[in-house]
């Protein structure tokens, strides 16, 4: 097992990647009104985690993939949340096969505070053909057509373009080392105009929506996945969209479908996210 050593966490990481994300949720980035919520404290963004795990598997592959890695799959469950100050140890250990591992983020105390499964593929063998999975398309599980102002079938969009300062901020922030994002010259290697996007960037997109739009601030992420199917680039113009496919009003919980587009049409990623829906300064 591969862990990385502890980081604690400062409310200005959480600042620099609302600035990254456009994600302004305050219960990431005021103090004041997550003092008056549940939580009590400013918590982690799920971007953040996802990014300190993307950096804990670049140093556990980095000898064995040379040219760079894409991502191919990506689930993550956050049992607790992570606070302000929390000091995170990473975790990247093996699962027998090709690759694929298991990833937990832990606080000081030991609790784990993100847990899950990363696939990744050689940048050089680019992506497998494999089917668009749309299982996350929950139209026949019973659901309440609305909790709190978000109703069922109701989604949302966010188009965008990174820079490469945007990769350059990430990099700072997560320590990530995949040669295909940190070099223009690898990118083109394996046949991108400009450096790969990471898979918490191309997240972050949904975080984004979810934390800003739908269901909107003081919403929480409990669970994400996300399948990637081709690369993405510097430069190059994306869509995301957010559809509600279930809501749970008894929870407080709504499941939302996440698609990334890119602007000739293909699929970037498809994924499922599981969020709280809180009312505004809760």
């Amino acid at each position: 097992m591969s862990v990385v050593a502890p980081r604690a966490l400062t409310q200005r990481d959480f600042d620099r990647v609302a600035r990254l994300s456009g994600d302004r949720n305050p219960i990431h980035v005021d103090p004041e009104f997550a003092r008056g919520s549940a939580l009590g404290a400013t918590v982690a963004q799920g971007m953040l985690l996802h990014g300190l795990i993307q950096a804990a598997l670049s140093r556990r592959v980095a000898a064995r993939l040379p040219r760079g890695w894409l991502p191919l799959s990506q689930t993550l469950v956050f049992p607790a949340p992570t606070y302000v100050g929390d000091a995170v140890a990473v975790d990247a250990a093996p699962i027998a096969g090709a690759l694929r591992f298991s990833t937990r983020v832990r606080n000081q105390h030991g609790a784990t505070t993100a847990d899950g499964e990363a696939s990744l593929v050689d940048a050089a063998d680019g992506y497998p053909p494999r089917p668009i999975d749309d299982s996350f398309a929950h139209g026949d599980l019973e659901s309440d057509a609305e909790l709190l102002g978000t109703t069922l079938g109701q989604s949302a969009s966010a188009a965008r373009v990174f820079v490469d300062a945007d990769l350059d901020e990430y990099l700072d922030l997560a320590g990530d080392r995949n040669p295909v994002v940190r070099d223009a010259g690898a990118a083109r290697a394996i046949g991108l105009p400009g450096r790969a996007l990471p898979a918490p960037l191309l997240a972050g997109m949904f975080q984004d929506l979810l934390g800003s739009r739908l269901p909107g601030h003081g919403s929480g992420w409990v669970r994400q996945r996300v399948a990637f199917h081709s690369a993405a680039h510097v430069g190059e113009p994306l869509t995301a969209t957010v559809t509600v496919t279930r809501l749970r009003r008894d929870r407080q919980l709504a499941t939302l479908a996440c698609v990334i587009s890119a602007d000739d049409g293909r699929s970037v990623a498809t994924g499922e996210a599981l969020v709280t829906v809180r009312p505004a300064g809760r």
